[in-house]
């Protein structure tokens, strides 16, 4: 017999689905419950989110043209609904209430979303928690006065979306192997998991190789702590992860102390080396806080850190203030659109 738990009405589909609150839980009714389908026509196959309940429903299609053509109807209703209440949050004070709430709930999920690009899952949970209970409050005036829109749809979409993540890094089956696989496929790299995880793999590799190089200095092996300093600048200087830059500076600061006062050239060029960056580094921080700000619609205060960013550029014509150059400008040019 068919399962008939949480079933509700979808407006995208047009008859009943079950919704689960996650996707990790839509999966895992795939995964228990497929026998109990008496068609095996109708055993589901897959999860999908449903931006129309806020939440993940299972399907029996496979990917294909028909599915395609199910997302194709779910984007004409969205757009639908979206031409019809366009207006709704802006004409009434309900509708101003809940915007201004949304906009706070935006600013707590990006305070998550930088806790986690730190590294630092228990403190993004609570900025996670947070929203959680501000959007109770946008609901609870929705029902009230009886209206919907699609941002409230979207602020509910967004939570869902880290609470994924938060899900996934719970779940015991997401050992260090599943998590080392997950880093090796190319798709995840744009997603919020994969840059705390990267995060988090660098900051370890940093803690082991410093520790290694502390007792390398205590045992006079100063060759041996002369190639643990290059493992680890090379550690640091890796490109395209979002939020290695307060690390660099962690350990940057840490490596230079460490070997001040070596009897060896070549960790002595080090230090010099990483004391010229230095100022990269507080620009690069700057142009990060300024992108943070943007993200968020905050324009004022991303233009006054662009400000402060072109004014501490040095001008030596190095490759690295080239590419600094173009962010600047490529920061200005999205703030200006």
């Amino acid at each position: 017999m068919k399962p008939v738990n949480n079933r509700i009405y979808c407006i995208g589909c047009r008859h009943t689905k079950m919704l689960f609150e996650t996707e990790s839980k839509a999966n895992n009714f795939i995964k228990f419950n497929a026998s109990y389908f008496d068609d095996d026509r109708k055993v589901p196959v897959r999860s999908y989110y449903c931006a129309f309940c806020g939440g993940w429903h299972v399907t029996s299609l496979e990917e294909g043209e028909q599915s395609k053509a199910s997302e194709e109807r779910d984007a004409l209703m969205m757009k639908a609904v979206e031409s019809h209440s366009k207006s709704t949050l802006k004409l009434t004070t309900e509708g101003q209430d809940v915007k201004s709430r949304i906009s706070q709930i935006a600013q707590t999920l990006e305070k998550c979303r930088q806790e986690l690009l730190k590294g630092h899952q228990s403190s993004a949970k609570e900025w996670l928690d947070v929203a959680g209970r501000m959007f109770l409050s946008i609901e609870a005036i929705s029902m009230q006065k009886n209206f919907q829109n699609p941002a409230i749809a979207t602020c509910r979409s967004k939570i869902l979306s880290y609470e994924v993540i938060f899900d996934q890094l719970d779940d015991p089956t997401f050992d260090e192997d599943a998590k080392k696989i997950y880093l090796q496929e190319s798709n995840n790299k744009k997603g919020v998991l994969w840059k705390f995880l990267k995060v988090v793999e660098v900051k370890e590799t940093m803690e082991r190789l410093f520790s290694e190089a502390v007792e390398a200095k205590s045992g006079n092996d100063y060759e041996r702590l002369d190639s643990l300093c290059v493992e680890m600048k090379t550690v640091l200087e890796q490109k395209g992860i979002e939020g290695i830059s307060s690390i660099r500076k962690e350990f940057n600061e840490k490596i230079e102390k460490l070997i001040k006062d070596i009897p060896n050239r070549s960790l002595k060029k080090m230090a010099l080396s990483l004391q010229d960056k230095k100022l990269l580094l507080s620009i690069i921080e700057t142009l990060e806080e300024a992108h943070n700000f943007l993200e968020i619609g905050q324009t004022d205060k991303c233009s006054n850190l662009l400000k402060t960013a072109e004014c501490l550029m040095p001008d030596n014509g190095t490759d690295e203030e080239t590419i600094l150059w173009a962010q600047i400008n490529q920061l200005r040019e999205r703030m200006e659109k």
